[in-house]
């Protein structure tokens, strides 16, 4: 997933071993890792990220959904990633989407939450 800021553009990968991995790419052509989640013993594959910028909150929202059925949130503010909040789904997330204020996770149970 990708999001273009004002300092360049971020780009998130999840892994199968649950790792999440941010780096930003900046306009001067410089790549550095600025944030990475490491795997939790458990944790399942980090198997669906979604960035989400909306009217209001200046800060773009990556969120990242996990086999285990955990949704996670982090702010991208200045460059830093930071945590913002975690829930349980109950069923692995296998997709994230957004619209109109609405977050959606595709689970694997056929649910849509």
């Amino acid at each position: 997933a990708t999001e273009v800021n004002g300092t360049g553009v971020a780009i998130c990968a999840g892994c199968d071993d649950g790792s999440l991995v941010v780096w930003m790419c900046h306009d001067d052509g410089q790549k550095e890792v600025i944030h990475k989640h490491a795997p939790k013993r458990g944790g399942g594959a980090c198997s669906a990220v979604k960035w989400v910028t909306t009217v209001g909150h200046a800060e773009p929202i990556l969120f990242a959904g996990f086999a285990t059925g955990k949704l996670v949130s982090f702010a991208l503010s200045g460059g830093v990633i930071r945590p913002m909040s975690r829930i349980m789904l109950g069923s692995a997330v296998r997709c994230i989407t957004a619209t109109g204020g609405l977050l959606l996770a595709g689970c694997g149970d056929g649910s849509l939450q």
